[in-house]
């Protein structure tokens, strides 16, 4: 392989090497925030917060005091009835007498979701509610997929191929040079092996 192309190649696989260990440390802190419930991620599954969240749409909630969530916030809580988290407007707050939040929601989509649900969710008092801090269209699979142990083992042996492949890529003139350096020789400036 030319000296160039050798180099190219070279500094495509560092660079490629550093992309994959960002994507993988910041998918190892997002994991980390979500084990120490500074975050939690969601993916959107249904259409009923279409336009504003879109099937796919990745949801990132923060955990915040009940007492601060207003009609118009965008809230994560469980369903009573279900036992699943749903990801609706807040239509309306109400603090019981023990201290518990009362909450009434309802999805963005006008044509499946023309009424109020039909639950009442409720926090708990003491408890901190989820509310939705960022979403990513389309971020869904990428969080799902980066937070399972497959893509840790992709990102694990791909690293390493890359690595081992930089390690064959060094260039043949610095190869030389370290042997000669090793046998107290030198190779002058322009002069190859």
């Amino acid at each position: 392989m030319p000296h160039v192309l050798r180099r190219v190649a070279r500094h495509t696989l560092t660079a490629s090497l550093i992309a994959i260990l960002v994507i993988a440390g910041l998918s190892d802190g997002l994991f980390l925030a979500q084990q120490f419930n500074a975050i939690q991620i969601l993916s959107v599954d249904s259409g009923s917060m279409q336009p504003t969240l879109t099937i796919g749409s990745a949801v990132i909630d923060v955990p915040k005091d009940p007492a601060s969530i207003r009609p118009g916030d965008i809230a994560s809580l469980e369903d009573p009835v279900l036992h699943d988290t749903v990801t609706h407007r807040v239509v309306s707050v109400a603090r019981q007498a023990n201290g518990d939040f009362d909450f009434r929601l309802k999805g963005d989509n006008a044509k499946t979701n023309r009424s109020v649900d039909g639950e009442t969710y409720v926090t708990p008092a003491g408890q901190k509610t989820w509310k939705e801090e960022l979403a990513i269209p389309a971020g869904g699979f990428l969080v799902t997929f980066t937070h399972s142990l497959r893509f840790a083992l992709i990102a694990s042996g791909v690293a390493l191929a890359l690595v081992l492949a930089r390690r064959f890529t060094a260039p043949t003139e610095q190869k030389t040079r370290i042997n000669y350096a090793r046998k107290g020789l030198t190779l002058s400036e322009g002069e190859t092996a």
